[in-house]
């Protein structure tokens, strides 16, 4: 029986040793380096990368090898065999602003690219605090339900006692008891499986593995600075080095290049060419025939019948919305900072005041399960009081949630 005993409590701990314990900061920091999304968009970045060295290269020598075999010539075999084999060598000298124009625009896409993983990190860190608290709040409300069943089961079995002994109580009054301890049960359930699907979604945005085991930790709101914030200093950083200000900005400079882009074809392209070409011939005693030239080649498009003009005012147009749009947009940077500055002060004080009115429910719920258990108040009351908790309780994990995800916002907007 000892052995037993030992058996049990070695796997008890074992499984303990397995269920770690997860802060609010340590889900993000996993979503951050295993979230899906976020490393397919890491690797979108590199992909832009690319594009921007292969704009690069572009500038660079081009080395061509090239062979042709013509068995039938003249609807007849050709003995004369391979040839000829040509090695070029080509060096574009001047492109109307081509290859520059093209260069800009990777760079610009390479860094609106990057910026746009800001965006990202925020909408999958949103979906993890969410998803956080919402686990916390069922885990408190079954924490509930356990100690109303604990309640109403000594009640049950102090109404039991009164019943048979002597018939004090009706049976009705024993049988609704018995009836709110199967319908808490059943809540107790629900509430359990529900933890199941939240901590299966959480799982999936933080990118660890689905069988994996862990346990919340309450989060302290006491570790946010809401006071340490100031909104107009924060408008200034946010439009001096913040990432959607910095993205507007590329946003018009894409568009200026696009007006040089689309001017690149008044202008003519100029290269200068290398050719080494050898020729094996079979019939004349299987000599090689080589020849090598340079050459200097101008290409000018001189007439189109108006559609680079046309393609010139169309790009110089979309600058100008750029521009139009740009001086909306970093107003409404403004505006955004503005009001979540105000949804971060707001949730804070919202969540101060129901601090203190889940005190006070917490302690009535103590006083009526007392009085309960003394048959001072009905299962009425005291279920009353246990539904006043529990909407307390997700009232205030629900504020919880609010001002991590205000703070996280306004935060976000700043950089």
């Amino acid at each position: 029986m000892r052995k037993k005993i030992a058996i049990a409590v070695l796997i008890v701990i074992s499984f303990h040793s397995y269920c770690e314990e997860l802060g609010l900061q340590d889900a993000l920091r996993n979503a951050e380096s295993k979230n899906r999304t976020i490393q397919s968009q890491k690797l979108e970045m590199k992909i832009s990368d690319l594009e921007y060295i292969k704009s690069k290269k572009a500038f660079g020598l081009k080395l061509d090898l090239e062979a042709e075999e013509n068995f039938i010539q003249e609807n007849k075999f050709n003995e004369d065999g391979v040839g000829p084999v040509t090695i070029s060598l080509t060096q574009p000298i001047y492109t109307g602003g081509q290859l520059t124009g093209l260069l800009e625009q990777s760079r610009i896409d390479k860094e609106i690219t990057d910026l746009e993983m800001i965006s990202l990190s925020l909408e999958v860190r949103e979906q993890i605090i969410d998803s956080f608290f919402n686990i916390l709040n069922l885990k408190k409300q079954v924490e509930i339900s356990d100690r109303v069943i604990e309640t109403l089961e000594k009640q049950r079995d102090r109404l039991e006692k009164l019943y048979t002994k002597g018939k004090l109580i009706p049976r009705s009054e024993l049988l609704k008891v018995e009836s709110d301890i199967i319908t808490n049960k059943t809540d107790r359930i629900v509430k359990q499986k529900n933890i199941g699907v939240e901590k299966a979604a959480l799982k999936v945005l933080m990118g660890v593995p689905f069988d994996s085991e862990f346990d919340l930790l309450e989060f302290d709101t006491g570790t946010l600075d809401v006071a340490g914030y100031e909104a107009k200093r924060d408008i200034e950083k946010a439009l001096q080095r913040g990432s959607k200000a910095t993205k507007e900005k590329l946003l018009v400079k894409r568009a200026e290049n696009s007006v040089k882009l689309a001017k690149v074809d008044y202008y003519p392209t100029v290269s200068l060419g290398a050719e080494y070409a050898v020729k094996y011939n079979r019939i004349e005693g299987d000599n090689y025939q080589e020849n090598w030239g340079l050459n200097l080649t101008a290409n000018w498009n001189l007439f189109n019948w108006g559609i680079t003009k046309d393609q010139v005012e169309q790009s110089v147009h979309r600058k100008e919305q750029a521009k139009i749009a740009y001086s909306e947009n970093i107003d409404n940077i403004k505006l955004d900072i503005t009001r979540k500055y105000t949804d971060m002060v707001t949730a804070y004080e919202k969540l101060e005041a129901q601090k203190s009115k889940l005190e006070i429910t917490r302690a009535n719920l103590r006083i009526d399960t007392l009085r309960y258990d003394n048959g001072i108040i009905s299962s009425l009351d005291y279920l009353d009081s246990v539904n006043q908790l529990q909407d307390a309780e997700d009232s205030y994990y629900s504020l919880q949630r609010e001002l991590v995800s205000a703070v996280d916002k306004y935060e976000s907007s700043l950089k």
